[in-house]
């Protein structure tokens, strides 16, 4: 079964605020967070998934980060969590057709994550992704 986390788009600055269920960002508890649980605060849960982002790749913060957490080491990197909002980088083979690289916003639908509309799986050989963004902070990235 898979984690239930959010994020949240907002506050002044802009910025995303990473909670779990029984956390808010609109408490005290979670942060100094400017937010307000109003309908123009986008929020967007964590698909359980993780893309294909090596540990090679990461910024210093972003590594930095993962080490922060009990026993998080560079050799159990997973790849970064994918949230819906994401915006995903990767090759789709297409038979006789060839590879081809493709860009795609997730989503959750009631059968669980997708993208553009494609149920995905961990695992699947088929979209090996890479998030590089999300559509509130690279909106421009948006398929």
């Amino acid at each position: 079964m898979r984690e239930i986390k959010f994020r949240a788009w907002g506050g002044e600055p802009a910025r995303m605020v990473y909670f779990g269920l029984f956390e808010s960002p609109w408490f005290p508890t979670v942060g100094s967070c400017e937010m307000g649980p109003d309908d123009q605060t986008p929020i967007m849960q964590y698909t359980g998934l993780h893309d294909n982002t090596k540990w090679a790749d990461l910024s210093d913060k972003e590594r930095e980060e993962w080490l922060r957490g009990p026993g998080q080491t560079a050799e159990n990197w997973p790849g970064k969590e994918i949230y819906e909002g994401d915006i995903l980088r990767g090759l789709i083979d297409f038979g006789p057709g060839g590879e081809h690289e493709c860009t795609w916003k997730v989503a959750i639908g009631p059968l669980g994550p997708s993208v553009q509309g494609w149920q995905w799986n961990e695992g699947e050989e088929y979209a090996l992704p890479e998030v590089i963004g999300d559509v509130h902070q690279n909106p421009e990235l948006a398929p």
